[in-house]
């Protein structure tokens, strides 16, 4: 499989990008019009595996980076971000681009990734770092769903719904009178924010599961991390953390696709397969 794409990036300059996939191997091949460095390079390099990590669920190793006929590869090796480096794998969805379609995707993501920021580096360290326990990861993950299920809302794409006003009504004991006390609606909370991002991009990755006791459990991991409570009850093991960082980087990944327009028609089918499949692998891990 061979992308070739032409257009100006930083600063006005000109590059032809190559892009060449074969069998397990990853080729990227920069050209540029005028003077350019190795770190701008870099730098566009590691915006296509970005890119194309939304798709493969991984990352490929840097094997070799040259430029001018010159060996840059343990330098660049030595400024690679620890997520670059992971051999874990997730989801793969294969999507064939035609040339100019790929080139709006691509420049799409990087527009998504300049507007929020740190959300999208906290997916990858989250999803992809070695070492790092499994609660705590799946902490971090679930932490990158509510700004942008805030965002979603704002531009009215999923509906976010504060609690209701709740009025009790008592009998005095002193007087006998019937007495109302108002507490009025809470801020809205995570499981608030998160409910309805399951509820739009989760039916497919969390069919048959028990999606309200799943909230509840992701709420439970969440606070036992952040508030540092290694006591918190009806929280997630450790290994359905493992599980289920999986799918919940399924859905990020899906949400990202939908943000930088890829069709559903074009990533539904492929997430079906996979979580029918990872399911029955795993069916005691499931809630």
């Amino acid at each position: 499989m061979q992308r070739e794409l032409y257009f100006t990036k930083k600063k006005k300059l000109n590059y032809k990008i190559k892009v060449v996939l074969t069998a397990n191997r990853k080729k990227v091949e920069i050209y540029s019009e005028s003077l350019s460095t190795i770190d701008a390079m870099s730098s566009i390099i590691h915006e296509i595996l970005r890119f194309e990590n939304l798709f493969e669920g991984l990352f490929f190793s840097l094997i070799s980076f040259t430029a001018d006929e010159k060996d840059y590869t343990k330098e660049i090796q030595q400024k690679q971000l620890d997520y670059y480096k992971s051999q874990k794998q997730y989801a793969y969805i294969p999507i064939a681009f035609e040339n100019q379609q790929y080139k709006k995707l691509y420049t799409k993501l990087l527009k998504v990734e300049k507007k929020n920021k740190i959300i999208h580096p906290v997916f990858l360290y989250s999803t992809y770092l070695e070492g790092m326990p499994v609660d705590i990861r799946m902490a971090l993950l679930l932490e990158t769903f509510e700004p942008i299920a805030v965002d979603l809302h704002n531009r009215g794409i999923i509906t976010l719904v504060k609690p209701p006003t709740k009025t009790f009504t008592n009998r005095c004991q002193h007087c006998g009178k019937l007495v109302s006390r108002t507490v009025p609606n809470r801020e809205l909370e995570f499981k608030d924010k998160f409910q309805p991002l399951i509820k739009k991009y989760g039916k497919t990755i969390f069919k048959g599961d028990a999606k309200m006791k799943l909230i509840a459990r992701s709420v439970k991991i969440r606070n036992k991390v952040d508030h540092v409570n290694a006591n918190t009850e009806n929280a997630m093991n450790g290994k359905q953390c493992g599980f289920y960082i999986y799918k919940f980087s399924l859905m990020y990944r899906y949400i990202m696709l939908r943000e930088i327009g890829v069709e559903d028609k074009d990533i539904n089918p492929y997430i079906a397969e996979w979580a029918e499949h990872f399911n029955g692998r795993y069916p005691q891990l499931r809630v």
